[in-house]
């Protein structure tokens, strides 16, 4: 009986050591694979904080800006932006918005594009601009040039023309797994092209 009890004795120690290996054995594998997924979660976050810190602003600026006449009493302004994306990555430009001021009136606003809201939006009115590329985008607008003072078309007549252009540019880019719906305001002034 002695023996069987140093047979029972013997055979439980080495269940309890081997028990004890065991939960040494998967705790440490587990601390292991926290470790690595760690370590790719701060790879991730790591790559996509310099992406988003070496993110550029999208350059915009007037292609050409044109008034011409339709008849007495009509005008059309044609105007046409170059966007440039000066990022590695495609942006989808959504809506830019302007309008165009000469001598302190707002002759014309316009919009080219539309806001993405929700997922029902049509993408038709979206422009994707592929990254270190540019897109150039046309609008015209009719004038009706009776609801201004005459003096207003004098100076364009004359040549004397340089407009202002202002407005927002919006768009959407995505850096890893995020996207960002970013806005940007701009204003500079161009010389218009007339031919009154």
């Amino acid at each position: 009986m002695k023996v069987l009890y140093k047979i029972y004795f013997i055979s439980g120690s080495l269940t309890i050591i081997l028990i004890i290996v065991g939960l040494v054995y998967v705790e440490s594998n587990a601390s292991l694979k926290n470790g690595i997924f760690k370590g790719i979660q701060n790879e991730i976050k790591n790559k996509e904080a310099s992406n988003s810190d070496s993110h550029k602003q999208v350059e915009i600026s007037i292609a050409k800006l044109a008034l011409n006449r339709i008849d007495n009493n009509n005008s059309a302004f044609q105007i046409s932006f170059n966007v440039n994306n000066p990022n590695a990555g495609t942006l989808i430009l959504e809506e830019i918005k302007y309008n165009i001021i000469f001598q302190n009136i707002k002759l014309v606003s316009g919009s080219i594009g539309q806001m993405l809201e929700g997922f029902l939006t049509p993408s038709a009115d979206t422009f994707p601009v592929i990254g270190n590329s540019s897109i150039i985008l046309k609008d015209r607008r009719m004038i009706d040039r009776n609801l201004f003072d005459p003096t207003v078309w004098k100076t364009v007549n004359r040549g004397v023309s340089k407009v202002i252009i202002n407005g927002t540019i919006s768009y959407k880019s995505t850096t890893g797994l995020e996207s960002n719906r970013l806005e940007q305001n701009f204003q500079f002034s161009a010389p218009l092209q007339s031919t009154l």
